[in-house]
């Protein structure tokens, strides 16, 4: 089902006045983002592989095709950070990418081409590349995953073998080191932050990023900074919004960590926020937890988004109702009133456009079907069949027309059919 586009002359001036924080714009094909749990079901020349079963493991997708100068470049590096981070239980894994109207002989080509489990979309029972982008996005690209099953980075191939090396826990050792625990807590938080942004705010998403967070950890100065900011989120949610997440995080068994977060909104005016001790405490990938610099950080995204959605008529519906909460968490936001104040003229300018609540509501249902499609995901990966069939039928049955039930009504038949693993 299409979802309703914006008038051309009101995204030029949303987009003209959201460069102003900026002026470069970035093409914003990623699904994911650093926090987000990721899970899916593979069927590799290894055999299937799934992100249940690689959990205590860190790994790294890799989207590739034979036309990739970058990718020529950069294969026999890969190749080699696959053989040398084996012995500390790191995975890579490549997805070929290729043009709609190659011939079988050059797919057949790509199923042997790689040196370590490779992936072509010829072979796969269940979607695998929507999962990590909302359209066709430039290849090559690499996701790297932490042990913990979350998105800790995604971005060029030049970069991965640092990030991968920093994220794989140390020779022979097959626990998480401190750094691995600590960064995965600090992503976690940021996606306890993000779940609290959505409206409406996603309950079992925030309970899963709470329980990602060790107790210990939830006084580490950046990982308190992120879930402080995510307890004030929820003095900007209506009655029945909070009373709608508060069962959802019943359900989800979460109530003990969700009022441990409520105990961390400040009583009165704001108070400084800690600080790390020093550099080394920060961690070398840690943002900066300035509120204004936080805040700058969404708006940039914000601007981002929609400056490609005036780019290209096809972005992702989804994506752009993500881009309309992080405006309206950055208006919203009594830390940093230089952003809030950009943010806010902004909204005024979107939120003037005819049928733009049309469109977020087709884009909440969009989103709702996502969320569904992916717990049914997760189910598959650990194996639990009859469980995931249920979510599917309950994703085509409830949400008629939506990608995700187009997902769904083919990993039915999948399942159905008697190869089905």
């Amino acid at each position: 089902m299409s979802v309703r586009r914006l008038p051309l002359p009101l995204l030029v001036t949303l987009v003209l006045l959201l460069a102003a924080a900026a002026p470069a714009a970035r093409a914003a094909h990623e699904r994911l983002r650093p926090g987000d749990p990721v899970r899916f079901v593979l069927q590799t020349d290894h055999g299937v592989v799934t992100s249940k079963r690689l959990l205590g493991r860190a790994y790294a997708v890799v989207f590739w095709n034979f036309r990739s100068q970058k990718f020529r470049e950069h294969a026999p590096a890969l190749a080699e950070l696959a053989r040398e981070l084996k012995p500390r239980g790191f995975v890579l894994l490549g997805y070929y990418r290729g043009a709609k109207n190659e011939t079988p002989a050059t797919t057949d080509r790509a199923r042997g081409a790689l040196r370590w489990p490779g992936a072509v979309p010829a072979d796969q029972r269940f979607p695998f590349y929507e999962l990590f982008y909302t359209r066709r996005a430039p290849v090559p690209g690499a996701f790297l995953v932490s042990a913990e099953g979350r998105l800790l980075w995604h971005g060029p191939l030049s970069q991965l073998p640092e990030k991968a090396r920093a994220a794989a826990p140390g020779t022979g050792d097959d626990a998480p080191t401190e750094d691995d625990t600590l960064r995965a807590a600090r992503a976690a938080a940021a996606a306890a932050q993000r779940a609290l942004v959505r409206r409406p705010p996603a309950a079992a998403v925030l309970v899963d990023a709470l329980h990602d967070v060790p107790e210990a950890l939830w006084t580490d100065p950046a990982v308190r900074v992120r879930l402080t900011r995510a307890a004030r989120r929820l003095d900007h949610l209506s009655a029945t919004q909070r009373q709608t997440l508060t069962l959802g995080v019943r359900e989800a068994d979460g109530l003990d960590a969700f009022e441990r977060l409520r105990a961390l909104r400040p009583p009165g005016p704001r108070e400084p926020e800690p600080e790390p001790a020093d550099e080394a405490s920060a961690g070398p990938s840690d943002p900066d937890p300035d509120p204004e610099a936080d805040a700058r950080r969404l708006l940039d995204a914000a601007r981002d988004a929609f400056a490609d959605a005036g780019a290209e008529a096809a972005t992702d519906a989804v994506t752009r109702l993500s881009a309309w909460e992080t405006l309206r968490s950055v208006a919203e936001d009594p830390d940093a009133p230089a952003a809030a104040a950009e943010a806010d003229a902004a909204l005024r300018v979107l939120e003037a456009a005819p049928g733009f609540a049309a469109t977020l509501a087709e884009a909440r249902r969009e989103r709702a079907a996502d969320d569904r499609y992916a717990v049914a995901l997760n189910l598959l990966a650990a194996d639990e069949t009859e469980r995931a069939e249920k979510v599917l039928r309950e994703v085509r049955r409830e949400h008629p027309g939506t990608r995700a039930a187009t997902h769904a009504d083919r990993a039915l038949t999948a399942l159905a059919a008697p190869t089905a693993p």
